[in-house]
């Protein structure tokens, strides 16, 4: 099986599971224990804390371990109680993550009130979006860096710059952008990050709310004062040395590398595709998106008939908390799109495990599935409108792909002219 849904997890990598089992076989001790197993397990937390930490460049005091991305979104919204900031409003984007909005809405039954920064037809929340619904009373702002199902990544130091002065508690889902895009706690505008490592090939089960150290949040989870009182429960030690070990991997040169192969592995996928078949429009930024996701749809037929027609490929309509909904996704609704296209989207999210071979099978399987699907409801090839192919990032062009003796890249159609984009895909040695 081909697996094309990495936006929802990530299988673990190899290195990480190694650095995992001493903790789950040998060293299994409880790090709040005073004896030589638990103090050892202690010494492995604290390691792995100031490595993530240096990774994200905070303080190491900033990273408060949670059970994932939900609880951390959670402990961003009810840490407002602590009393810090005096204003009764917050603004949160209009495509977050389910755990972001339901944390809003029981602010509600708080005394809060919830205005949402709407995104545009790209999927993004722009500075100007939250400027909006800014109030003099806002305490808090919570926009996802990049969004699940698109993938189009918001520009958070521009929202940041918005905010100014204000004494207003900016924080931000990066769970599908840490360990994809480069990421930089200082440098991002925000007080507050969500980390989540299962996202970038770490384990499930863990994960982190980077915060400033100026900031001081009430806990939800409370008894054992874990977390210098933050957050109580027994550490998973396994799990915080597999998350320090995913992010390292994911880290640095190997991160700019991955990057540029994952772009242009989806930038063939997408090329491939609309060659292949019309009627496959681009859902998301075409430019500012994370280089593992590619969001089409196929009109004339819907994403949920679809997946269930490929059977060698393991794929996903959009984000994996909202997989069961027969309804159109509210983010595709919000950004322009009508029913018919919404219900007709698919989220396929490549990663670092699959190769050229793969994406041309899974290309192979999703054309004749789309075909026999437009078939049966007597639409022709020749009915439906030309394909929006892909753009060159650089000069907006169009793309085609290149073999050399190394292997295939991806180009813009103008390279050999005044354009000098080229990636290569996965396996292929990079032009000198």
């Amino acid at each position: 099986m081909i697996y094309l849904d990495h936006n929802a997890t990530t299988p673990l990598d190899p290195e990480v599971l190694e650095a995992m089992m001493p903790y789950l076989t040998e060293n299994y001790a409880n790090p709040s224990s005073g004896h030589a197993m638990g103090k050892a397990a202690r010494a492995a937390v604290d390691k792995a804390r100031q490595r993530i930490a240096d990774l994200l460049g905070c303080d190491r005091r900033s990273v408060i371990f949670t059970s994932g991305g939900t609880e951390a979104n959670n402990l961003a919204f009810y840490g407002l109680s602590s009393g810090q900031f005096e204003g009764r409003h917050i603004v949160i984007g209009g495509a977050e993550h389910p755990s972001v909005v339901a944390a809003a809405r029981r602010m509600e039954k708080s005394g809060f009130e919830i205005s949402v920064a709407e995104i545009d037809e790209h999927g993004e929340v722009t500075a100007e979006a939250v400027e909006k619904v800014l109030r003099k009373d806002t305490a808090m702002v919570s926009i996802i860096h990049a969004q699940n199902e698109v993938g189009t990544v918001s520009n958070l130091e521009e929202i940041g710059e918005a905010l100014g002065f204000r004494r207003v508690l900016f924080h931000t889902d990066a769970a599908q952008s840490v360990g994809k895009i480069p990421t930089s706690f200082p440098f991002m505008g925000t007080q507050l990050m969500t980390v989540v490592p299962h996202k970038f090939y770490g384990p499930k089960g863990i994960g982190a709310l980077i915060v400033e150290r100026s900031i001081k949040l009430e806990p939800f989870v409370i008894g054992g004062g874990q977390e210098d009182g933050r957050r109580g429960g027994t550490e998973n030690v396994a799990a915080i040395v597999g998350f320090a070990k995913a992010l390292e991997l994911s880290w640095g040169s190997r991160l700019a590398d991955q990057g540029e192969t994952l772009t242009a592995l989806r930038d063939y996928f997408h090329l491939r595709l609309s060659e292949e078949l019309r009627g496959v429009v681009l859902n998301g930024h075409v430019k500012y998106r994370l280089p593992t996701t590619l969001n089409v749809s196929f009109l004339g037929i819907s994403a949920a008939a679809l997946t269930q027609k490929v059977e060698k490929c393991l794929l996903g309509k959009g984000s994996a908390c909202h997989e069961s909904s027969e309804e159109p996704s509210e983010t595709l609704t919000k950004m322009g799109l009508d029913r018919d296209r919404a219900l007709a989207a698919l989220r396929l999210s490549i990663g670092r495990t699959n190769t050229v071979e793969e994406i041309d099978t899974a290309i192979d399987e999703i054309v004749a599935g789309v075909k026999a699907l437009r078939a049966e409801k007597g639409l022709s090839e020749a009915s439906l409108p030309e394909s929006e192919e892909p753009e060159c990032p650089r000069c907006g062009k169009g793309l085609k792909t290149m073999s050399t003796a190394g292997g295939m890249l991806v180009a813009c159609v103008n390279y050999e002219v005044d354009c000098k984009h080229l990636l290569p895909l996965p396996g292929t040695r990079p032009p000198e």
